[in-house]
C-alpha cells in the first residue's frame, strides 16, 4: 500500500489510508512503531471508518527539520496548521482519533486543538493522561537534557543503575526489558532523543483534557493492558473518574502491546454498541 504525505513549513507527515466507512479516523502510533500497526485492526475499522494512519516525526518517511530539534522546536499551533492542511486537502470536517502509547499524547493534543470537530476518541495505553516527570526533566530542563546527552554517548553507567534498580525490585523485569529494547543501540538512543525533543511542547494538560471531555460529553474509550508495567491501567482508571460518564475504561488481558486478539474483540463490541 502506497503512502502519501502532508507538508508544511519544512515538515512532512507520512500517512497510509484504508477503509471506506462513513466516518473519518486519524491514528497515531507509539514510539519506535509505525503507521502500519493499525492495519492490524483493519477488519474492525474499515466498515465504520475511512482510516488515515500517520507516521510520527522521525518514523517512516515523516520528516522534521534537523536544525529545529533542540531549539525552536514544534509548537502546538504548527501541529494544528499541519493537520488542518491535511483536513482541508481531504475535505474533512469532523473526525475521530485513535492513539497508542506515545501517539496517545499527540491524540490528546489534537483534542485541545480541534475539540469541537471530534466525534470519538480511542486511546490505547496512552501517554499524556498523567505528567511524565522524567520526560519533562530530560526534554525541558537544561540539566536533564545534559544528563540524557551523556547517557547517549556513554550509556554504561545508566545501564548499571537500571540493573541495580531491578535487583532491588524498584523497577520490574518488564520495564527493564522495555527500556533496554529502546536504548540498547546508539541509533535507538538517538531516536529517543530526537522524538522527545521534537515533541516536548506537545504536552497536553491532563486536567484540561478531562475538562474538555466532560464539557463536550465526548465518547472516549480507554484501552489498557492488565499486565502493562510501562503505562499502568491505574492511570487510566484515575483519568476516567475525572473525565466523566462519557469515558469508558476497558482492561485487556495483555501487557503494553495492545495489538492483540483480545483488543480486536473489544473493538468489535465497542463498534457494535455504537
Amino acid at each position: 500500500m502506497e503512502s502519501r504525505s502532508v507538508e508544511s513549513n519544512g515538515m512532512s507527515l507520512e500517512y497510509f489510508s484504508f477503509g471506506n466507512g462513513p466516518q473519518v479516523l486519524l491514528c497515531f502510533h507509539g514510539f519506535g512503531r509505525r503507521a502500519e500497526d493499525f492495519f492490524y485492526f483493519r477488519e474492525e475499522l474499515e466498515k465504520n471508518f475511512t482510516v488515515y494512519s500517520f507516521n510520527v516525526f522521525h518514523h517512516g518517511k515523516s520528516e522534521y527539520p534537523g536544525d529545529r530539534i533542540e531549539r525552536n522546536t514544534l509548537r502546538p499551533d504548527e501541529l494544528k496548521a499541519l493537520i488542518s492542511l491535511f483536513l482541508d486537502q481531504h475535505s474533512i470536517e469532523r473526525f475521530s482519533l485513535m492513539g497508542y502509547s506515545m501517539g496517545g499524547k499527540i491524540t490528546l493534543m489534537l483534542l485541545h486543538l480541534f475539540a469541537e470537530r471530534i466525534n470519538h476518541m480511542y486511546l490505547l495505553a496512552p501517554d499524556g493522561i498523567v505528567y511524565n516527570q522524567w520526560y519533562r526533566f530530560t526534554s525541558k530542563n537544561r540539566i536533564g537534557n545534559s544528563i540524557y546527552k551523556s547517557i547517549l554517548r556513554k550509556p554504561g553507567f545508566f545501564f548499571f543503575i537500571l540493573r541495580l534498580l531491578r535487583k532491588t525490585r524498584l523497577i520490574s523485569d518488564k520495564f527493564m526489558r522495555f527500556v533496554m529494547a529502546n536504548l540498547d543501540t546508539r541509533n535507538k538512543r538517538e531516536l529517543v532523543y530526537k522524538v522527545w525533543m521534537t515533541l516536548r511542547n506537545i504536552d497536553p494538560s491532563p486536567s484540561e483534557s478531562s475538562k474538555i471531555i466532560r464539557k463536550l460529553n465526548l465518547p472516549v474509550y480507554l484501552f489498557y493492558g492488565k499486565h502493562d508495567r510501562i503505562i499502568k491501567s491505574s492511570s487510566g482508571k484515575s483519568f476516567a473518574s475525572k473525565a466523566g460518564d462519557s469515558v469508558r475504561f476497558i482492561e485487556v488481558e495483555c501487557g503494553h502491546n495492545l495489538f492483540t486478539p483480545d483488543t480486536k474483540s473489544c473493538l468489535k463490541k465497542v463498534f457494535s454498541i455504537e
